[in-house]
């Protein structure tokens, strides 16, 4: 989980070009390889009406802003960090905790 300042600067790397909406600094958002929503918020996005969720430059940034709009619990679970592979398994890489690639047990 992360906040910090909006990245307004066009030159930089992670830009948002909608950082007006957003404000001086992000909101609570999850960042990294995976986002696990639960099958209620899953449920309520796909009843969505089209157009009705904004978009924003980065995707964990428009995940966390629909996350705040559904007035998300957010947890930081490190237990998906497995250090055992197998052929099943999907590589993430997580920053910092799971510094290395590392499987998910499929």
């Amino acid at each position: 989980m992360k906040k910090g300042p909006v990245i307004t600067d066009p030159h930089k790397k992670w830009y948002e070009k909608s950082g007006h909406l957003i404000g001086k600094e992000y909101f609570l958002h999850a960042y990294g390889p995976i986002y696990v929503p639960s099958a209620e918020v899953v449920a309520s996005l796909a009843a969505a009406r089209n157009n009705s969720l904004r978009m924003f430059s980065n995707e964990d940034v428009t995940i966390g802003s629909w996350m705040v709009a559904m007035n998300v619990h957010h947890e930081d679970n490190r237990e998906i960090c497995d250090p055992r592979c197998t052929p099943t398994s999907i590589a993430v890489w997580d920053i910092p905790k799971c510094s290395a690639n590392k499987c998910v047990m499929a």
